[in-house]
């Protein structure tokens, strides 16, 4: 049946993933599985059932005129053609997801580590803590600070994904057999690993929310000021560390789903609209300079309720997203009825 299910896929691999056509192919599963399991009831070999099956269904043009469908539709005419993937082509690509995982997480870690750096040395030069003097605090916190950020970019940019890798997240994507059998022995192998690290970052970022508890009682405490700005600080190197475990782990794990279509790279995902993935960016950049404008416009007195953005932004943001996603969907559905009065 697996068999029958990757000749499926062959042929209908040049055409567009409208529901239409995947409806028309969700019925030729079923009536070619049902022939399927009636010639092998009949006592005829797998391999022979699986060959007539074919026989009966192999021919393209006449399927989908049977089942509706037009089948003159060319790559060249799709926004989103469907892009075959061999062995070779699928393994190229988990082994660039895996090397880029190492510096796409080790960016974000040191994102976090300069965050942590500016607000630490500006803190020791405060008037309450008073350590460093406050010009020094603010070059020492600025200057490792950008230099993290500066660290973090170079790894950002110096495994870039090439334009056939970026492809194949956007595209329907149609694995030959061995391709597809590759994609899950790398998985199966890969699963502990990716686990482990899951595990181990949810681990670290739990003991960074106690951390931040103990800061504030540190800071009420004879360490004073000082106490609470080392304690917070070292909460946030542990928590870059459990970042870096999430992020490469999430990395690895969605080149799988990438290539098998699953999760948020699914057909479906992939059709919806590129306009808010664009909204996104901007609107998550935007929360960061409001988080970084409330945080200097009071030197960062008020850092105890600044917080207060990322909550906001991110309830706010969930109710824009359910927003925008019901509009489209009722878009769809009116122009999928309008099709089909025209048909």
């Amino acid at each position: 049946m697996d068999a029958i299910k990757q000749y499926l896929d062959y042929m209908f691999r040049s055409l567009p993933p409208t529901p239409q056509v995947m409806q028309a192919r969700g019925d030729l599963l079923e009536m070619m599985g049902d022939k399927y399991n009636e010639l092998r009831a009949s006592g005829m070999p797998e391999h022979q059932a699986v060959a007539q099956v074919i026989s009966d269904f192999g021919d393209l043009e006449e399927v989908t005129s049977e089942l509706g469908i037009d089948s003159s539709i060319s790559e060249g005419e799709l926004a989103n053609p469907v892009i075959s993937v061999d062995a070779p082509t699928a393994e190229e690509f988990l082994e660039h997801r895996r090397v880029r995982s190492v510096s796409i997480a080790s960016g974000v870690s040191l994102s976090i580590l300069a965050v942590a750096a500016l607000t630490t040395f500006t803190q020791l030069g405060d008037d309450a803590v008073g350590l460093i003097s406050e010009s020094m605090g603010l070059i020492l916190g600025f200057g490792i600070g950008l230099l993290f950020v500066a660290v973090a970019l170079f790894l950002f940019l110096n495994h870039p994904y090439g334009d056939e890798h970026e492809r194949l997240s956007k595209n329907p994507l149609a694995l030959d057999y061995d391709a597809k059998a590759l994609v899950h022995e790398q998985r199966a192998a890969s699963s502990r690993d990716v686990r482990m690290k899951v595990m181990s970052g949810l681990a670290l970022l739990l003991v960074t929310f106690f951390m931040v508890i103990v800061s504030s009682v540190i800071g009420d405490g004879k360490w004073g000021e000082l106490g609470f700005v080392l304690s917070f600080a070292a909460s946030l190197v542990v928590a870059s560390i459990g970042v870096w475990f999430l992020v490469s782990a999430g990395t690895i794990n969605n080149s799988f789903k990438i290539l098998l279509e699953e999760g948020d790279f699914t057909r479906a995902e992939k059709e919806s609209d590129p306009i808010f993935a664009g909204f996104a960016g901007i609107y998550w950049l935007g929360a960061v300079l409001l988080f970084l404008a409330l945080g200097f416009a009071k030197n960062w007195e008020n850092a105890d309720t600044v917080w207060i953005v990322w909550p906001l932004a991110g309830v706010l943001f969930a109710i824009i997203a359910v927003t925008w996603s019901t509009v489209q969907n009722v878009r769809k559905r009116r122009a999928a009825t309008v099709g089909n009065i025209r048909r």
